[in-house]
């Protein structure tokens, strides 16, 4: 596959080793450099939507770190138009997860297709329950534009709001990768509606691990100090 040609055509052994040492997921990697891997997408990501459909499908099953990080941003735009076939193509990928790096990177095109279409939550709310603990991350995850909004219309405030239960759901999770997704989740919303953050630290606070309410403290802190500042 000549797209996978050019990937190795790139691969820098040295950096291979110290990247695969730590996302330690046992795949292949071959060492872009981030900069590598946006050229590749920026040109990619010209084809036609079925064109990167397939070539999105085959750099995924080629299962190399780097390909597997660059197929779910083929597809990360807001305006696909259909979008179920990549919805249904993205979400196919979710049982492979392993690892933090590729967990965001499929989340950031969930993300996508969630906001322009919330009714997908609920299918992503299923992930929840997820034996996959990255999964259940990732599900957290896919709802984020909705803590990133500063005037949500009523329908995203009833996303919001969904979202924030799934938080709850999660806050006694044993799995630091998912502690970590409530915890993202927290920081996001707590510029937008630091109070909705108070009250969940004060519910829930004693089921979360430390260091992800310690992550969604600082956030709360800084956000008084900003407003502080402000005044």
């Amino acid at each position: 596959m000549k797209e996978i040609e050019a990937l190795r055509a790139l691969a820098d052994p040295d950096r291979a080793a110290r990247e695969a040492g730590r996302h330690k997921s046992g795949r292949e990697t071959l060492g872009l450099t981030p900069a590598a891997m946006a050229e590749k997408v920026a040109a990619w990501r010209q084809r036609p939507l079925e064109a990167r459909l397939a070539l999105s499908a085959a750099l995924w099953e080629a299962d190399l770190h780097e390909s597997r990080l660059i197929a779910p941003r083929l597809l990360a735009q807001a305006r696909i138009d259909p979008d179920q076939p990549v919805w249904e193509l993205l979400t196919q990928w979710l049982p492979d997860l392993d690892g933090a790096v590729l967990t965001d990177a499929l989340a950031t095109a969930l993300q996508k297709r969630v906001a322009a279409d919330p009714g997908r939550m609920d299918e992503a709310e299923t992930w929840l329950a997820a034996a996959n603990p990255w999964m259940r991350r990732a599900a957290m995850a896919s709802a984020l534009p909705f803590a990133k909004l500063v005037h949500p219309k009523p329908s995203e405030r009833v996303a919001r709001e969904r979202a924030h239960d799934w938080a709850a759901t999660l806050a006694g999770d044993a799995h630091g990768a998912v502690q970590q997704g409530v915890a993202v989740w927290l920081r996001t919303l707590a510029p937008r509606d630091p109070d909705a953050v108070r009250a969940f630290i004060r519910a829930h606070g004693t089921r979360m691990k430390p260091h992800a309410l310690a992550e969604a403290r600082r956030a709360l802190e800084g956000h008084s100090a900003r407003g502080c500042h402000e005044r």
